[in-house]
């Protein structure tokens, strides 16, 4: 069975559809954890933005140009990583933020409670640079291709309410 014609449109690499880098929002408190993070993430061409608390990060995640792919400590002062996704999952509106959350914590109940309050991957510290790389890269993917379905919806939304004869309105819109 051959591949859609559009199949290449859904390859990830660091740029999305429109040729900007994919921006990746990074709240971690320790410094060293941080700048490992903003190095790699920089190096594998990902647009990155540190912070250092979740206070911090809410507010990065509440901007009009907000970015859609955030690595969030899970303990850090003021608002912790849980509380970030929790807020996140309940606040922001539009498009979806995949949330990774990087840890210390590795126990079944804490990965779980990660999950339940709105994590989409975890990952735990010392974290290895590999799997850090592929795991964002599957994150990019998945926040690229809801931009595509965002942007087919419009398309289709677009389509229904004019008459592609005339361009008028049709009579539903």
């Amino acid at each position: 069975m051959a591949e859609p014609a559009d199949f290449r449109d859904v390859l990830v690499h660091p740029f999305g559809s429109s040729g900007r880098s994919t921006r990746v929002l990074v709240a971690e408190d320790d410094p060293v954890s941080r700048h490992r993070l903003h190095v790699a993430l920089s190096s594998w061409g990902y647009d990155v933005i540190s912070v250092v608390d979740g206070q911090e990060a809410l507010r990065e995640l509440a901007r009009p140009d907000a970015p859609k792919l955030a690595i969030l400590d899970r303990s850090m002062p003021k608002v912790d990583g849980l509380e970030v996704c929790r807020a996140v999952r309940e606040t922001v509106p539009g498009q979806y933020v995949y949330i990774i959350l990087l840890t210390s914590h590795d126990t079944d109940d804490e990965v779980l409670e990660g999950f339940d309050a709105g994590a989409d991957d975890y990952i735990t510290k010392p974290f290895d640079t590999r799997q850090l790389k592929v795991r964002v890269r599957s994150g990019a993917r998945i926040v690229q291709l809801q931009q595509q379905l965002i942007t087919a919806r419009e398309q289709l939304r677009e389509k229904a309410m004019h008459d592609p004869l005339t361009g008028l309105l049709t009579r539903g819109a």
